[in-house]
């Protein structure tokens, strides 16, 4: 379909039962547009609160094709679980995408959205996200919405400075729950793991009486710029 350039899919469900019916619908979505290349798409995964190996399987490996893309926006409704195994499974079939936007637990006002999961959760499966090599060749700009500074986000964060070689420019949007002083201990872990090539764009935004405010900050590893 040539005259399609952007496409957006239902949520898909990282762990569950093996015939969910919402990822047998989006399976079918992204293997009619497989040979295509688009500007944009859109995916959602998302996770139960809670899981576990008798109930819940692993469900990404049934995901195995994607367009041809320049831009993925991925958004995660993780409920408190690790998510880079699905995060990486998604990025190892969009290798030649220019720009990530990736939003993450977007529903904050629910308890479970927030609360982080067991030790004993199997969320972090299977650990190959941290060790197979990963090259985004062409990735240049990455933008992280809703970011909480939790273990998992940071690892994921982590990782995308090492898969994306030529990134040039990172933006962190900060939830509006995460405190000033937080977001900035959060940011120069962050700069910690930078290059000095890649300018670091943090928003933290903080409620007044009148709303919220945000604050910008542009870093490099080795400078502020503004």
């Amino acid at each position: 379909m040539a005259n399609v350039k952007c496409l957006g899919t239902h949520f898909y469900l990282a762990f569950g039962q093996e015939d969910f019916g919402h990822n047998g619908d989006c399976l079918r979505l992204l293997q009619r547009f497989q040979f295509d290349a688009l500007d944009r798409l859109s995916l959602t995964l998302a996770y139960m609160s809670e899981l576990n190996d008798l109930e819940n399987e692993y469900l990404m490996e049934e995901m195995t094709m994607l367009p041809d893309i320049m831009f993925l926006g991925l958004t995660v409704l993780a409920s408190g679980h690790a998510i880079g195994p699905s995060v990486f499974h998604v990025l190892r079939m969009s290798t030649s995408i220019r720009r990530l936007e990736l939003a993450t637990d977007i529903y904050s006002s629910n308890p479970q959205a927030r609360a982080a999961c067991s030790s004993s959760c199997t969320c972090d499966l299977p650990p190959n996200w941290k060790t197979e090599e990963l090259k985004l060749a062409f990735l240049h700009e990455v933008e992280i919405n809703n970011f909480r500074g939790t273990e998992h986000q940071i690892a994921l964060v982590k990782q995308l400075f090492g898969w994306a070689a030529m990134l040039k420019d990172m933006t962190i949007n900060f939830c509006h729950s995460i405190t000033e002083s937080m977001a900035r201990k959060v940011c120069q872990m962050l700069l910690s793991f930078s290059r000095p090539e890649i300018l670091m764009n943090f928003y933290i935004y903080q409620q007044t009486t009148s709303g919220f405010v945000c604050s910008r900050g542009q870093m490099h590893r080795t400078k502020l710029v503004a």
